[in-house]
């Protein structure tokens, strides 16, 4: 936590904090592969899942999972999923805007990782509290104009409950035309992030990309691994094709914790270890 003069500004302040994340029938498993990499870790996580239908949230709750689905929010559209810009892929991206708005507005701490997302060490919370800052965010890996100036991934990231943040959340709900235009949360978010640092100060900050590591350098996550040096904290399958290639990079690094031959949407329950 921040400590001195910055301590009273990013105090925990409201309710308290929340991890969120999305799911729908074709990413539950991989929520579940989440909810297992945490439980043998005996992480504290404080997740709520955002069931995006209703097979999701019926699996998410045999399992136990903390889970909410409102029609307000709307249903992730049916067919292929998984596919970089595809409407599901957009639909889902406004899941993830307006859980996060509500969840801040009504005074929380938002962490918000996409489903894709396991956890290697129980700390993650303190990692990503630890910059004095409004917003932490994953480094995304790449260097184009097009996520310029702060390469910030929309995979992984925490808002305080800040008015900040607030004000950036508002400006991604009012700009979801402009996501659905692109086919891309995370090509609008990162110039919104500049305009709200620039005109509302809100701070921003990179977190670690060798503790919280993309898809695109799995190579740290297995070298972590087998050194048992445990520098790793978060690995985000992003720049990895559908949910069953995901499936498959986990398996490969180790890190798919679901018991084999289980079928979820049969008896989640009996998935997890």
């Amino acid at each position: 936590p921040a400590r001195g003069a910055a301590a009273g500004r990013f105090a925990r302040r409201g309710l308290g904090r929340v991890l969120l994340t999305v799911a729908d029938s074709r990413t539950v498993h991989l929520v579940l592969n989440f909810v297992a990499s945490a439980r043998r870790l005996g992480a504290d996580t404080g997740l709520l899942v955002i069931a995006a239908d209703a097979a999701a949230q019926r699996i998410l709750k045999r399992a136990r999972v903390p889970t909410f689905r409102h029609a307000a929010l709307g249903d992730i559209s049916e067919g292929d999923y998984g596919a970089y810009g595809d409407r599901a892929f957009v639909d889902a991206m406004w899941l993830k805007t307006a859980a996060v708005y509500a969840a801040s507005v009504l005074g929380y701490d938002v962490l918000f990782q996409d489903a894709d997302v396991v956890w290697l060490r129980p700390d993650v919370w303190d990692a990503v509290y630890a910059p004095a800052t409004d917003s932490a965010w994953m480094d995304d890996g790449v260097r184009t104009d097009r996520f310029a100036p702060f390469f910030a991934n929309s995979g992984f990231y925490l808002l305080r409950a800040t008015w900040r943040s607030e004000l950036l959340l508002a400006h991604l709900l009012n700009s979801y035309s402009v996501v659905v235009a692109r086919q891309s949360h995370q090509a609008v978010l990162n110039p919104a992030l500049a305009e709200a640092n620039a005109m509302a100060g809100l701070s921003v900050a990179i977190l670690d990309p060798d503790v919280v590591v993309n898809g695109g350098a799995r190579n740290k996550v297995r070298a972590d691994l087998r050194s048992g040096a445990r520098r790793v904290a978060v690995f985000h399958v992003n720049f990895t094709g559908g949910t069953a290639e995901k499936r498959e990079a986990l398996r490969g690094l180790g890190l798919w914790f679901l018991r084999e031959g289980c079928d979820v949407a049969e008896d989640a329950a009996a998935c997890l270890p």
